[in-house]
């Protein structure tokens, strides 16, 4: 048996992730599996998070192997009972991704460039945070590195393990 590492919620399901490197999914009402997206990390994965991006919903996994994988989650593709697949590697951190936290922006000032909608923020082992605009994540077209950060925050100097964002 592998260690549960990581569960994260959204509407009536469960999303929990193994160092067997799959995420399972639950029903919340039923307490049964209804699905897994497996096996898209080479190494264990640390955490999760779910929050709007390219599709309706996404489901996010960072990993031992230094990648945040991303999951359109819409009903009908978790309810189909099918593995779900990954829609987008993000590959900017230089060491394992520790956490991860999605939250809607709003800027202060109406006047303000800073797009709203919602963030992507992840945390390493490589002692940054990084800052995506997850509506950009998971669009066809986009190159492998893309979408880049538009932020990076810097100053720890060890692993970042957790984040919490409050307005």
């Amino acid at each position: 048996h592998w260690p549960v590492t990581a569960v994260a919620f959204h509407g009536e399901w469960i999303f929990s992730a193994s160092a067997d490197k799959s995420i399972c999914v639950w029903d919340l009402g039923t307490l049964e599996r209804v699905g897994v997206i497996d096996l898209h990390h080479r190494d264990e994965i640390n955490c999760l998070a779910v929050g709007a991006g390219g599709f309706d919903m996404m489901l996010f996994s960072g990993s031992n192997d230094h990648t945040i994988k991303a999951y359109n989650i819409s009903p009908d593709i978790v309810a189909s009972g099918k593995t779900v697949p990954c829609v987008h590697t993000i590959t900017h951190h230089q060491a394992p991704v520790t956490c991860l936290l999605t939250q809607r922006f709003y800027p202060e000032d109406e006047y303000s460039n800073a797009v709203r909608g919602w963030r992507l923020y992840s945390g390493s082992a490589d002692c940054t945070i990084q800052v995506l605009e997850a509506v950009f994540i998971g669009k066809g077209g986009l190159l492998p590195d893309d979408p880049q950060p538009f932020g990076v925050l810097r100053g720890h100097t060890s692993t970042v393990t957790t984040l919490a964002v409050a307005r």
